[in-house]
């Protein structure tokens, strides 16, 4: 998928900048909230892979109330 494709390159690059920091109590806080939300990140790229329903017309018009 190029969506996924695409979030690995960008996280590489942050992680990549990220090496270069000091370790701080607060910079190593920050490291893993951010790691955090990438495992999310990645775990909604993998459900949304692996998803095969499909929405209906009427649960697109209740969506666009």
């Amino acid at each position: 998928n190029q969506v996924s494709r695409e979030l690995v390159n960008v996280c590489n690059a942050i992680l990549h900048f990220e090496a270069l920091r000091t370790r701080t109590t607060e910079a190593l806080s920050s490291d893993t909230s951010f790691m955090t939300l990438l495992n999310r990140c990645k775990e909604t790229c993998e459900l949304s892979e692996s998803c095969q329903s499909q929405i209906s017309v009427i649960e697109e018009h209740l969506i666009s109330l």
